[in-house]
């Protein structure tokens, strides 16, 4: 979790953030998903890899044969990666996020179908930039979204389990002495 809150950090915190940089911290979290195998890091996962994949999409010239392909290929991970993850039991079932999460991942698709068709048919020459200053502003939201997500993991919930690591631990001592029999037994055994 540690390296991978790293790489987060250096993607957000970066002096030159580029949309190529964010998929060092999807294959980290791919592979948190992966070893936890924890709903939690595999919801993180899926959101992190549909932003930093969406956002790759204005690097393509619009409305050409690479564009589309890159266009559906994002639209096949999207489908393909839930239909995975659910498979493995690491998204799906109660949404902590509730609608936020939703809309947001709804929003992505429309803005997924802005820059690769709506903005090359309809705004291109009044607005050269505009495909690019959505994706940005909307993965740039997402993106501190996922950011904050992970730290709430990793400070505020790992506390949590550390607390819970302590008191199992107090529990199972629990009535042992120094010697690690248990209080009271004085039986003695034929080695002592």
């Amino acid at each position: 979790m540690v390296l991978f809150q790293t790489s987060l950090c250096g993607f957000m915190l970066g002096w030159h953030v580029h949309e190529k940089a964010v998929l060092v911290p999807v294959l980290l979290s791919g592979v948190l998903a992966l070893s936890y195998q924890d709903r939690r890091y595999g919801r993180m996962f899926y959101y992190l890899s549909c932003i930093g994949h969406a956002s790759l999409l204005p690097l393509f010239p619009p409305l050409t044969a690479d564009a589309l392909t890159a266009f559906m290929l994002i639209q096949v991970h999207v489908v393909g990666a839930w239909v995975l993850l659910e498979g493995e039991g690491l998204v799906g079932g109660r949404r902590e996020g509730g609608w936020v999460e939703g809309a947001y991942l709804v929003g992505v698709e429309a803005m997924l179908w802005m820059v690769a068709v709506g903005h090359p048919l309809v705004g291109a020459e009044r607005f050269p930039f505009g495909a690019r200053l959505l994706s940005s502003v909307y993965c740039g939201v997402g993106m501190v979204g996922v950011w904050l997500w992970s730290f709430r993991l990793l400070v505020v919930e790992g506390e949590g389990e550390e607390e819970g690591e302590e008191e199992e631990e107090e529990e199972e001592g629990e009535g042992r002495g120094l010697t690690g029999r248990r209080r009271g037994d004085m039986r003695l055994r034929k080695s002592d």
